[in-house]
């Protein structure tokens, strides 16, 4: 009987190892890791995100538009009080790519798209995926971001045409608001323009990081409703911008100054009301340093993630 005894222990205990084991082959065969492109965001800003897919697998790894070959990916999101619903991520960013043995796949994608994030606070997040290929599902560390009101650096009303294209409102004008915002981000200060009424958001889109915050930052509407903003990205370089009633982008202007070319500022044009810029000169490509270049373009240090589609 201890005989037996002593081979049933043996025997339990091989497969606990040989399932031990399995476990952590299989645990080892795909890695996943999630990164938003900014720590710190404005309300309504889109959240731009990527997740990495690593497989550790000794074969390559299909991910395909069927049922046998195919992956998934979802995610946990919470906010200080409780965890939120989210979609999972669009099957037809996992379709059509293999990865090999040792490779790596990276998919971007826009959070917001799939979340509602459209409350201030700290949100937390971790991505899972999965495939048919495989018995367990693995997850990516836990993330962490910031959504915030900011600061109103200048506001100003104006008329726009009404997109309800009904007979009655074709040819209204409805007053819009449109904001210069600043946001503290990784101890930079970075300006938004923010364009909005009562009943919806029509842009948020980042201006630049501006060098000094003290300095007087210049925000204008034109007759047509066209909106020029003048800010300080460094101490030599300004930028100046110019975007439709809707928040599209029309033009910019790398300006440099110096002994010829004073500090510029906007100012309206006597008797047409048009806006001038007045001061400064066209830079030269080469007249602005890189790290002025990511001001001016008012993206983060890991660029990779700022063009998403």
């Amino acid at each position: 009987m201890k005989k037996m005894n002593f081979f049933k222990r043996l025997f339990v205990g091989v497969v606990f190892l040989a399932a031990f084991a399995y476990s952590t082959e299989s645990f080892a065969q795909l890695g996943l890791s999630l990164e938003t492109n900014s720590p710190t965001y404005l309300l309504f800003e889109p959240v731009y995100a990527r997740i990495i897919i690593v497989n550790h697998a000794g074969y390559p790894l299909a991910f395909a538009d069927d049922p046998t070959i195919a992956g998934k990916v979802t995610f946990l999101l919470e906010n200080s009080t409780h965890f939120l619903p989210v979609r999972e991520l669009d099957t037809a960013l996992l379709c059509g790519f293999v990865i090999p043995p040792g490779g790596t796949k990276e998919i971007r994608f826009t959070l917001s798209k799939y979340a509602d994030l459209r409350k201030v606070g700290v949100y937390k997040m971790r991505a899972r995926i999965s495939h048919t290929m495989m018995q367990n599902s693995y997850l990516s560390e836990w993330i962490s971001f910031n959504v915030l009101t900011g600061q109103t650096v200048a506001k100003r009303l104006y008329g726009a045409a009404s997109r309800d294209l009904s007979p009655k409102n074709i040819n209204k004008i409805v007053e819009r608001t449109v904001s210069l915002k600043s946001l503290n981000v990784a101890r930079d200060h970075l300006f938004y323009l923010l364009i909005e009424d009562d009943k919806r958001v029509y842009c948020t889109k980042r201006i630049a990081y501006v060098y000094d915050i003290k300095m007087k930052s210049y925000m204008m509407v034109d007759p047509s409703s066209q909106i020029h903003i003048l800010v300080m990205a460094s101490p030599k370089i300004w930028v100046y911008q110019i975007f439709t009633p809707d928040g599209e982008f029309v033009k910019r202007e790398i300006l440099a100054i110096d002994d010829d070319s004073p500090l510029p500022y906007l100012t309206l044009e006597p008797g047409s009301h048009n806006v001038v810029r007045v001061g400064g000169r066209i830079a030269r490509k080469n007249e602005y340093t890189e790290d002025e270049n990511h001001r001016i373009e008012s993206r983060e240090r890991n660029p990779q993630l700022n063009d998403q589609q």
